[in-house]
């Protein structure tokens, strides 16, 4: 005997092919950017099935993208703190956050849709404590979310707990090493916190995820002006000014790059790290007397030597990997063997008891060295 079909069964199944028809249409029209056409198939859906999760969440996203597009354009200067939003704006916006809620109501797994709460609550009303709430629900759910995680960590930054907020990027770079946001928000937050070394660490590998980006080195280049404003170079800052210069080198700013070369050398006379990289910084402008003028002239020297020694690196043969350094009692310079004074050896050797061989060693050497040719007796 056959079944008799249950007319509220067919009912509630034609329901829901009915909103699931016009949810597919708002899809579509979301890929097209037809939002107002998608707003209408999105609330088609909610008045045939009020509990469809899935359409309170694409009525919000649309919501959201109808108002991105009305609001004011944000002050590329940053003067205007307060923009106008006209009515129409403010109710978008209200609308886009009572969809949201409504479907993490619904749905409260929805880890998509307490992200994008957060965002509304952060960026548009500022509230951050209700921001990081919400962020904390999507992460409860999806831990991994390097973006959440970030957005996390600028809502602790504008609350005042950068320690909190240094502790959310840190898991936002740990999840994607590529977050080249979260780079550039760890790189700032650590200026803040004045751990300066982290934060010109953070810089280079933002600028290694995204070679061109604008607001990347922008940052780096203030972030760096403001350390030298701040801080002298000292024994126990070396390797700062290290990076320092090496992201000057990569913004293409060589004089300052040697600038933060220079100063490790005068604290430190075997920095070997240094010389390499005043030696790539000359092969990059390659002009020898630039390079030259960036330390103590020869013949200065020459009238009060203390020490003379060739420096040899690991940088050859396409980097110049072989230098005279020259010492005073007061000053040092330094002359590239491919320089303009190419024959400065035949000026050096008449001095009594220079070590020839201590230069044929230092020519056949490849690696990171120093060799003292000829010292001044006391």
């Amino acid at each position: 005997m056959s079944k008799v079909p249950n007319s509220n069964e067919e009912n509630k199944s034609n329901v829901k092919e009915t909103a699931s028809d016009w949810f597919d249409k708002g899809i579509e029209n979301c890929k097209s950017k037809d939002y107002n056409k998608a707003l209408e198939c999105f609330k088609k859906v909610i008045e045939i099935d009020p509990k469809y999760e899935d359409a309170w969440f694409q009525l919000g996203w649309v919501y959201s993208e109808l108002y991105n597009a009305q609001k004011p354009p944000e002050d590329p200067f940053g003067f205007d703190d307060n923009p106008f939003y006209g009515e129409n704006d403010v109710e978008l916006l209200k609308n886009a956050i009572d969809c949201y809620e409504k479907a993490v109501s619904l749905e409260p797994e929805n880890w998509q849709a307490w992200y994008n709460l957060g965002k509304k609550y952060q960026d548009e009303h500022k509230n951050y404590q209700k921001a990081i709430d919400c962020y904390e629900k999507a992460l409860e759910i999806s831990p991994e979310f390097s973006y959440a995680w970030n957005n996390m960590g600028l809502a602790y930054d504008d609350l005042g707990d950068h320690q909190k907020a240094a502790e959310c990027y840190e898991k936002a770079i740990k999840f994607d090493p590529k977050n080249q946001i979260a780079l550039v928000n760890y790189a700032i937050n650590q200026h803040s916190l004045k751990n300066y070394l982290k934060s010109m660490e953070c810089y280079d590998q933002a600028m290694e995820v995204e070679p061109l980006d604008f607001t990347a080195k922008m940052s780096l280049q203030a972030a760096m002006e403001s350390i030298k404003s701040k801080i002298k170079p000292n024994h126990k800052n070396i390797d700062l000014w290290m990076q320092m210069g090496i992201n000057y080198g990569k913004l293409l700013i060589h004089n300052k790059a040697i600038e933060c070369f220079k100063q490790i050398i005068e604290l430190d006379v075997q920095n070997f790290a240094a010389w390499h990289n005043i030696s790539i910084t000359y092969h990059i402008l390659n002009d020898h007397q630039k390079f030259l003028d960036c330390f103590e002239k020869r013949d200065k020297l020459l009238k009060d030597l203390k020490r003379v020694s060739i420096i040899t690196t690991d940088q050859g043969p396409f980097y110049p990997d072989i230098f005279w350094l020259l010492e005073s009692s007061s000053e040092i310079g330094i002359i590239p063997q491919e320089g303009p004074d190419s024959e400065f050896l035949i000026k050096v050797q008449p001095l009594p008891s220079f070590d020839n061989k201590a230069v044929i060693m230092a020519m056949t050497s490849s690696e990171d060295n120093i060799f003292v040719c000829w010292e001044k007796k006391k």
